[in-house]
């Protein structure tokens, strides 16, 4: 469980926690379907509606859940502690050099990504797999960007559940995402092609669809919107 001690530390002391040995259905499905040794997700100070003062703090695992709600937000020095531009990049951070004591077991390993978080409240998620498989690297590379997609959906329905309006959260394909943040660093759609390994007419059609999701007329339009969104970073 990587966030667990975390959790514990940055919770406001002597809030009423709830907890259970059995993770969110939504988490294993997730690790079963990618092959993941582990998953974990942390959230700390989501709002709750209807409370001017009123914040849930969680932290659920494929197999444990934890969560309290409180007046108090979390510690902001344990927050401050955990916080890398870098956790917002499509393939995350490394556990092993971010979170040292994150304790993965030998022949393990794993990345830590930061989520969405459009309503004050700090976010992230990790996964871990064993290294034994020799392309375990490659293949897992392109899960991480598929789970982001999934956390950040997942992420979207914890705030809808405390009241949060969610409504006009943006879900884009990692396909997709890595169109326009190629698009975003000057390559053309041949270029982008090139580099992701796919024809020149399949990186126009993600295009395409990011367009009509993002509700844009252009390109141009499309990765400006992702940017100011948070879905994709300035450079690829």
């Amino acid at each position: 469980m990587v966030f667990d001690r975390i959790f514990q530390n940055a919770i406001p002391p002597h809030a009423p926690l709830q907890s259970r040995n059995e993770g969110p259905a939504f988490l294993n499905v997730a690790k079963n379907l990618y092959g993941f040794s582990r998953l974990d997700y942390l959230s700390l100070n989501v709002p709750v509606k209807g409370w001017k003062k009123k914040y849930m703090h969680c932290r659920h695992a494929d197999d444990a859940l934890a969560q309290c709600m409180s007046d108090l937000a979390a510690d902001q020095a344990v927050i401050h502690g955990l916080s890398a531009t870098d956790l917002k990049s499509a393939d995350g951070v490394p556990l092993k050099s971010w979170l040292p004591e994150a304790q993965l077991d030998e022949g393990e390993d794993g990345v830590v990504f930061g989520l969405r978080t459009l309503h004050g409240e700090f976010s992230l998620a990790a996964c871990t797999w064993e290294t034994a498989d020799a392309e375990a690297t490659g293949k897992y590379e392109i899960a991480v960007r598929d789970l982001r997609l999934l956390m950040n959906y997942f992420h979207g329905q914890l705030l809808r559940i405390n009241g949060v309006d969610t409504e006009n959260e943006i879900l884009m394909s990692a396909r997709e995402l890595d169109c326009l943040s190629w698009t975003a660093a000057g390559k053309t759609a041949w270029e982008a092609s090139i580099i992701l390994g796919i024809s020149e007419r399949t990186v126009r059609f993600h295009l395409n669809v990011a367009r009509e999701k993002l509700k844009c007329a252009t390109t141009t339009q499309a990765v400006a919107k992702a940017i100011s969104h948070q879905l994709i970073e300035l450079s690829a």
